[in-house]
């Protein structure tokens, strides 16, 4: 072994012991230059000829689309818990109010367009111009949902309601910013103090406040709450109860 010990990649280590010596030792140091160079470079050299002989270029002409929808570019792909498989897709139609066609997105699954409940009511609520939250709803784009700029998002992103109706906001010249209302739910360890939470800040308390149930020792009510300057858009709707027909699956 003392013949090869030498150009051991461990031995190189060891080479800086030169630079102590009287006079220095120039050949450990040398040695280890050119043989860490050696590693550093066969390995490196070698993947390279493997990396030219795979094909990892991308076809430019290809990526996933709905084989019911040819129009409807898949952007994203997620799977859930029990199996649960959706995907974002981009797709180009005209909403209502319109001019024309537009790029929109939305989420689908095989069994068809995705929806959820809470779809319509946005992330963070719907907001009203009315102190009691009745009235035209509007949603916030304060966190990125809509723009106050014409064009400043690449598509129109679309949530659709369990019933099949879809909502979006558009921004750009609908944008307004002012003194709007929203729904939020109100606690406290008394009726009283569930009530100041309210309309302290300007609130509508939109039923008395009662126990808030399940043993619970606080009191619960619904409040119509004061937003000063929200950025919003109002909020519209689109039929997607018939759009494309499912099983949807992927294809090129």
């Amino acid at each position: 072994t003392e013949s090869f010990r030498a150009y051991l990649l461990g031995t190189q280590f060891e080479a800086w012991h030169g630079f102590l010596r009287v006079p220095a030792d120039w050949a450990p140091v040398v040695r280890a230059v050119w043989v860490c160079a050696l590693y550093i470079l066969l390995p490196l050299s070698a993947a390279y000829l493997v990396f030219l002989r795979r094909d990892v270029a991308a076809d430019p002409d290809w990526s996933p689309r709905l084989t019911e929808a040819m129009g409807a570019l898949v952007t994203s792909l997620q799977s859930a818990y029990y199996g649960e498989q959706s995907a974002r897709v981009v797709s180009e139609m005209t909403l209502p109010g319109a001019s024309g066609p537009e790029f929109v997105g939305f989420s689908v699954s095989a069994r068809g367009v995705t929806t959820s409940d809470y779809a319509c009511n946005g992330y963070y609520g719907i907001y009203y111009r009315n102190a009691d939250c009745t009235g035209d709803p509007f949603q916030t784009c304060d966190y990125g949902s809509c723009s106050s700029a014409t064009g400043a998002l690449l598509f129109t992103p679309v949530s659709v309601n369990t019933d099949g109706i879809g909502c979006f906001v558009r921004g750009g010249s609908e944008f307004r910013r002012g003194d709007f209302y929203h729904l939020i739910n109100v606690h406290g360890p008394s009726i009283e103090a569930a009530t100041s939470q309210c309309v302290t800040g300007g609130g509508t308390l939109l039923s008395p406040a009662v126990s808030c149930g399940n043993g619970s020792p606080l009191f619960c009510a619904q409040c119509c709450a004061f937003g000063h300057s929200v950025g919003v858009a109002p909020v519209h709707q689109v039929d997607f109860s018939t759009i494309w027909t499912p099983p949807f699956r992927l294809g090129r």
